[in-house]
């Protein structure tokens, strides 16, 4: 943990993860050392940046207080701050492309608990994850944070110039009954509206702002927070339900039938609809994803690409191939065909609400003309070193009748299914999941994977 000798202030390594920084406020994060993370990034970045730096911050109740303090580390190198209040992410991505500098700095810890807190970074609207983060820690362990004359601060609200960007893009041709669950997170001043915007008929569910998160935690990828949802969609005899997660940048739905449409499905419908009108584009998705993604992407005349997890890592393959959509079976889903290619969890929700009011199916029909499989959600598994863990299941997994894929720890794909394990980039942990054509191939796979897990656990155990 580095000492700034200024300061006197210790700043923990462990905050600076792959794609973010992230930690507990009040502990790992406070509002000394985030100060000390803005100025870090104005003084490695300042001769880049031309024009005024977005600053937001989410609805948790450490929000405000921590962007006062990476305003001031950023403008204490000179830089001009436009603080754009409390919104949620993708609004900032949207004011970012919308700038002159493209950078934006946003205090939020996405889906996390309450008591965590943390940045999300854009530079020249590109992804700021891997070395560039390790930089900003780098900077503050040398105290190689020059100052300046203090830069402007002004105030700026992106909202309205939002919901008309999305109104002007999307308008709904048939009436779409919709609820919406956005777990009190900070999308739920703006969601309700925008879809309204749009022309559908919103049932509000945990639409409160509560940084407190009282009904569920704001992750929408885990089945228990998305049980009030099915209900709701069930008793209210909705087209679609529409969980958007803490900072509005992930998305998964629920069908008429209270069936949870995982984030590989949904990219299905998207790509489905996108490469209708633009054959031979490039779609990227994650190690996660089900195997009928690719296939369906082929079949509709795209290109598929299987790439790493994290929201950084398939926003930069996306702008590395002209990628015209993207996605993760996390919920981020970027859109580069009308829009400008960030995730981003409102405006997904209105795309998709525009394929239903549009078709001439029924919503149920239209979800289930996706292919489906049996699998599992994600499985972690706490680790102390989850990276060692994955190179050591490298070298003992022996799966002769599977192809085996290692851009993001090791993918298994069988002839009717995959096991999937890789590091978390965020938490001590390993993720697994499983997909296959029936329950047997599954639980078969599924052993194989806990198989080589268990002799790796009981060699540490002798």
């Amino acid at each position: 943990m580095p000492l700034n000798s200024d300061t006197g202030i210790s700043v923990p390594a462990d905050i600076f993860k792959t794609y973010d920084i992230r930690g507990v406020a009040g502990e790992s994060l406070t509002h000394s050392n985030i100060r000390l993370i803005g100025q870090a990034f104005g003084s490695e970045y300042a001769d880049e940046i031309e024009g005024d730096v977005l600053v937001a911050c989410d609805a948790r109740l450490s929000s405000p207080e921590l962007k006062s303090a990476l305003i001031d580390g950023v403008r204490s190198v000179g830089l001009d701050v436009i603080d754009l209040g409390t919104i949620p992410t993708p609004l900032l991505y949207f004011a970012a492309h919308n700038s002159a500098s493209g950078t934006g700095l946003m205090v939020t810890a996405s889906h996390n608990p309450p008591r965590f807190n943390g940045i999300k970074l854009t530079l020249a609207n590109k992804p700021f994850y891997g070395d560039a983060i390790k930089r900003l820690y780098q900077r503050i362990s040398k105290n190689d944070l020059p100052t300046g004359s203090l830069g402007r601060l002004s105030e700026q609200s992106v909202v309205d110039i939002y919901r008309q960007a999305v109104s002007s893009d999307i308008q709904i041709s048939a009436p779409v009954r919709v609820v919406l669950d956005c777990a009190n997170g900070v999308a739920g001043g703006i969601a309700p509206k925008v879809l309204r915007d749009i022309g559908c008929e919103v049932i509000e569910l945990y639409c409160e702002v509560d940084g407190r998160f009282p009904n569920h935690s704001a992750d929408p990828t885990r089945p228990e927070n998305l049980q009030d949802l099915i209900a709701a969609v069930i008793a209210e005899k909705a087209d679609v339900g529409l969980a958007i997660d803490g900072d509005g940048d992930r998305l998964v739905a629920v069908s008429p039938l209270g069936e949870i449409v995982w984030p590989d499905r949904l990219m299905i419908l998207f790509a489905r609809d996108i490469l209708s009108v633009n054959l031979g584009r490039q779609v990227v998705f994650d190690v996660k994803c089900q195997r009928s993604l690719a296939r369906e992407i082929d079949q509709a005349g795209g290109k598929p690409i299987l790439w790493k997890t994290g929201h950084s890592l398939i926003r930069a393959k996306m702008l590395e191939c002209d990628a015209i959509f993207g996605g993760e079976m996390s919920g981020h889903l970027y859109f580069n065909d009308r829009w400008p290619g960030f995730d981003d969890g409102i405006y997904a929700s209105a795309r998709l609400c525009e394929m239903l009011g549009r078709s001439e199916l029924s919503a149920t029909e239209i979800f289930r003309t996706l292919p489906d499989s049996v699998n599992t959600p994600e499985i972690r598994i706490h680790c102390h070193d989850p990276h060692t863990m994955i190179e050591r299941f490298r070298s003992h997994a022996k799966f002769e009748d599977a192809e085996i894929i290692t851009i993001d720890g090791l993918r298994a794909d069988f002839n009717d299914g995959f096991g999937l394990i890789r590091a978390s980039n965020t938490a001590p942990e390993i993720v697994l999941r499983f997909d296959a054509d029936s329950e047997a191939g599954l639980a078969r796979i599924r052993e194989k994977f806990y198989y080589v897990l268990g002799t790796l656990i009981d060699m540490d155990e002798e």
